[in-house]
Formats: C-alpha cells, sequence, structure tokens
C-alpha cells in the first residue's frame, strides 16, 4: 500500500504540474475573455440594429400596402370611368345612326297607312295617276322656275319695287 500511496503522490504532482504549466499558457484566459465580452457587445448592438431595421421594415410595409389600396381604388375609379365614357360613346353612337338613317329614309308623302313597297296607284302593274308619282325634286326645282318666270314677266320696274327701295335708303 504504502507503494500505491507513493506513486499516487507522484502521478497527482505531475498532474498539478501540468495544469499549472497549461494555465500559465493561457494567462489567465483574460484574452480569450476580453474577446467574449468585445462578440458579446457585438451581438448586442446586431440585435439593436436589427430591431432598428424592422421598424423601418414595418413602416415601409404599411407604406406599400397604404399605396396598393390607393392603386386599387384609383384602377376602380378609372375603370368606371371608362365603363361610362364608353356608354355615352355607344349611346350617341346609335343616336347619331339613327338619325343617318331617318335623315336618307324617302319622305313618305302618301299619308298615313302606306306600307312599305305598296303603292296605291298602282293596279295590275299600270300607273294610275301620273302626277302624283312625280319626283319631289323635280316638282320643286319646276316651282322655283315656274316662280322666277313669274317674276321676270311683270310689268314693273325694278325702282319701282318696294323691296329694292330699302337698299336705296341705306
Amino acid at each position: 500500500m504504502r507503494v500505491v500511496h507513493s506513486e499516487f503522490l507522484e502521478d497527482s504532482e505531475e498532474v498539478v504540474e501540468e495544469v499549472e504549466i497549461a494555465l500559465e499558457r493561457f494567462e489567465g484566459f483574460q484574452k480569450q475573455q476580453a474577446r467574449i465580452e468585445a462578440l458579446a457587445e457585438r451581438v448586442k448592438a446586431g440585435r439593436a440594429n436589427v430591431e432598428t431595421l424592422g421598424t423601418r421594415v414595418e413602416a415601409v410595409r404599411r407604406k406599400v400596402g397604404d399605396w396598393e389600396k390607393v392603386e386599387v381604388e384609383w384602377q376602380e375609379s378609372t375603370r368606371r370611368r371608362l365603363r361610362i365614357l364608353w356608354i355615352l360613346i355607344a349611346v350617341c353612337g346609335v343616336i347619331f345612326s339613327g338619325l343617318m338613317v331617318f335623315q336618307y329614309t324617302p319622305a313618305r308623302t302618301q299619308g298615313p297607312g302606306v306600307i312599305k313597297g305598296w303603292d296605291p296607284n298602282l293596279i295590275g302593274g299600270e300607273v294610275k295617276d301620273v302626277e302624283k308619282i312625280k319626283n319631289e325634286s323635280f316638282s320643286l326645282r319646276r316651282n322655283t322656275v315656274d316662280v322666277l318666270e313669274r317674276i321676270g314677266d311683270t310689268k314693273e320696274s325694278l325702282e319701282e319695287e318696294p323691296r329694292l327701295r330699302a337698299f336705296d335708303e341705306l
């Protein structure tokens, strides 16, 4: 037992010496501790920066959300305005087309109850009354020519014409 005890003491002294040498090499963990503290400070500063940036990101998210809402509202109002504009254009087009069709539709001078394509003057393919079928523009032109001829046939001189005296007074 004495041998075991003496060997134990020698071994324990060797371990103590090795630990002391190792501790001297580490210089009391001062450099490592200073590094760890510096890293801890950097981590704290980084967390503060992350929190600041997080609040900025949230503010930007809210602004973008507001812009998206405004954009959707603007698109809806523009869509409504365009729909109203196209409806107005369509209504104006229909009214214009109706007026054009009405203007170029021949006049019906034969009175009410006229059926399109049916002429009461035509019986069996023959013309009953030629005077009623006259072209309206021909009759208008003919009436104008007749009036001008009547004016030319008057024996009054142009100087005595009461309508022309008004020009003399000017």
